[in-house]
């Protein structure tokens, strides 16, 4: 699922941050970020919520999308590279303990589904790297197909890990100010 971040910098722009989290097997694999026009991220807001996402407080954004950055390299996956360029959106927002709110993994193990965009070769990459970092058994994965039980699965997981964040975008900190997109 996706934890977007809003924070309005000093100038007035709004620096944006996309985490696209993995809290089945991969942590956070893949990251959008930019600056916007405060009324281009009114839009966005609007059009994320319009598609029944969840506000959550900036500390649980936070300590969920650390729990996955710690989660990922569990299973044999570091964090998308982009990660530490994206950190200061942060600010001096603190991460709440989510372990009560979230579950990673699937029945106990790493599961991996693959996506539209994930290739052969990427899901042969994905379970060999899972073979040796967890270990054959110790892991659950689907590949391929569009069959209903995927769908079904996908949709349980995107409705667990779907929590997206806005921040009130009067609020800025000297790390919003310095926020540069990559």
């Amino acid at each position: 699922g996706g934890v977007h971040i809003f924070r309005q910098a000093a100038d007035g722009m709004v620096a944006v941050v996309l985490f696209l989290v993995d809290a089945c097997c991969l942590g956070v694999k893949d990251i959008a970020s930019g600056v916007i026009a405060p009324a281009a991220a009114r839009e966005r807001i609007q059009a994320i919520r319009e598609k029944g996402s969840t506000d959550v407080s900036p500390g649980e954004a936070r300590g969920l999308v650390e729990r996955a950055v710690e989660y990922g390299p569990q299973n044999g996956f570091e964090p998308y590279p982009d990660y530490r360029k994206v950190m200061p959106i942060w600010g001096d927002i603190v991460a709440e303990n989510i372990d009560d709110s979230y579950v990673f993994g699937r029945d106990g193990k790493p599961f991996f589904a693959s996506g539209p965009f994930d290739d052969p070769a990427r899901c042969q990459h994905i379970v060999a790297t899972l073979q040796a970092k967890v270990g054959a058994g110790n892991f659950n994965y689907m590949v391929g197909g569009r069959d209903v039980e995927l769908s079904m699965i996908l949709g349980q997981v995107m409705q667990t890990t779907n929590q997206v964040f806005i921040e009130q975008m009067n609020s800025t900190t000297s790390a919003e100010a310095e926020y540069e997109a990559p």
